[in-house]
């Protein structure tokens, strides 16, 4: 894709050169790649949202490769206001202000490598190997009080797209030991866990006095489909959610 654009870039500037036609470049082509530029920091934003979340949720640590990647998309956000405010024609906004806070940004980058003691956990983007060990009880009782906590005070398991990594950086451990964490100490998957909690929830809503269809409840709780939702209900209370909105209705009706 790359090479791509630079073969386009370098056809333009055959057939329009910047000298004759300045003023269409600033006009056309700056802005195109100004678009260009929104569009992969918009992507980017996306893939890293749970680190950016993190950032401004201080009681969640971050890793110092979290850091780092939140580092290096700040100083792009910089960068690429600083040449969109020269677009606007304001005072001091002018293409040299982005060049001036490109460089610095680029010094930072090349201080905190050259300088830094450990530089290769700034990388470390790979899951880390599994082990066998268990994890100590003590710590343990700890962390699975820290996930109970979260789960039930900021009731993350509402996200449909809730992952294993998510989870994980939330509590401050690997997604590896937070599997282990689930399958040895609460003989849980992820997946059967989560659901414990939406379920839970789902039934208190069933039982409830609302005007929610079933449908509508399983996406309330986190649930991405009606399907996934009756089968996982199923399999966590032994009934259908219409067999248990039956079995409330006629519960109420009867203590009235």
């Amino acid at each position: 894709m790359l090479c791509g654009l630079s073969a386009l870039v370098l056809l333009i500037g055959l057939i329009r050169p910047y000298e004759v036609l300045s003023a269409d470049w600033c006009k056309y082509i700056a802005r195109t790649v100004y678009v260009q530029w929104f569009a992969f920091l918009t992507l980017a934003g996306f893939e890293i949202k749970d680190r950016i979340r993190q950032f401004f949720e201080k009681h969640l640590g971050l890793k110092a490769q979290d850091k780092w990647l939140l580092t290096i998309y700040g100083g792009n956000l910089l960068i690429f206001g600083f040449y969109v405010l020269s677009l606007t024609g304001a005072p001091f906004s002018t293409c040299i202000n982005g060049a001036i806070v490109f460089s610095f940004m680029l010094y930072i980058a090349i201080f905190i490598l050259l300088y830094r003691k450990k530089t290769d956990d700034l990388f470390q983007f790979i899951p880390e190997k599994t082990t066998n060990r268990k994890l100590d009880p003590a710590m343990a009782r700890v962390l699975i009080e820290k996930v109970e906590k979260i789960m039930a005070t900021e009731k993350i398991y509402k996200d449909p797209d809730l992952k294993l990594g998510s989870l994980a950086r939330a509590v401050g451990i690997s997604p590896h030991q937070l599997s282990q964490l689930l399958n040895d100490y609460l003989e849980n998957n992820f997946t059967t866990y989560v659901n414990s909690y939406r379920i839970e929830d789902a039934c208190i809503l069933i039982s409830g006095d609302n005007k929610l269809t079933l449908e509508s409840i399983g996406y309330e709780v986190g649930f991405n489909s009606k399907s996934t939702f009756f089968a996982a209900f199923k399999k966590h209370t032994g009934m259908t959610p219409l067999s248990h909105q039956q079995q409330s209705t006629l519960i109420n009706s009867t203590v009235l």
